[in-house]
């Protein structure tokens, strides 16, 4: 029941910069506020609100639903191959390597035939976001990370075709989806 209907809105959360995407259009692609968005936290909840609403104008605010999709650059994240006797200790190295509260990260395991893809993510990133849009009266349903959706790098945009086909996978979408535990 997750995506019978295609969101209206996809935001692509990059490093330093966000797209906007509605239908098969790019509607924005536009850089953070100096100093609201450091180190994959939002540092300045203020600015980053003020930065958003600059974004949605008045009359574009409000009922619809939206995707996040977190870049590459945005997440940490690591491939294990299938191996149940090393596995777990595997993914617990991975994860002790990164440079955040254990307490404040959100963890997805998404597995395949062959492999098991690890992502990581701070809540101090997406959560803000989401307050944010909702505040406003968007509804966040998922936040993904990039990967799902197919060859998206940093450097390379999101390709329309492949972001439908995959955001209408409800096996894929919640499976990855940080918001669902």
């Amino acid at each position: 029941m997750l995506f019978f209907n295609k969101p209206k809105l996809i935001i692509y959360l990059k490093r330093n910069s966000l797209e906007v995407y509605k239908g098969s259009e790019k509607t924005a692609d536009v850089t953070y506020p100096f100093g609201a968005v450091r180190h994959l936290e939002i540092m300045d909840v203020d600015a980053f609100e003020k930065f958003i609403f600059g974004i949605f104008p008045q009359g574009n605010r409000g009922g619809q639903k939206i995707t996040l999709v977190l870049s590459s650059d945005m997440v940490f994240q690591k491939v294990f191959p299938h191996n149940p006797a090393e596995e777990q200790r595997q993914i617990q190295n991975f994860l002790e390597k990164i440079p955040f509260d254990p307490t404040q990260l959100e963890i997805k395991k998404i597995a395949n035939e062959k492999d098991l893809a690890v992502v990581a993510i701070t809540k101090n990133l997406y959560l803000p976001v989401k307050r944010i849009l909702e505040k406003i009266g968007f509804t966040v349903e998922t936040v993904v990370p990039a990967s799902v959706l197919g060859n998206v790098t940093q450097d390379t945009p999101l390709n329309q075709k492949d972001i439908w086909q995959k955001v209408n996978d409800s096996k894929i979408i919640t499976t990855a989806n940080f918001l669902r535990s």
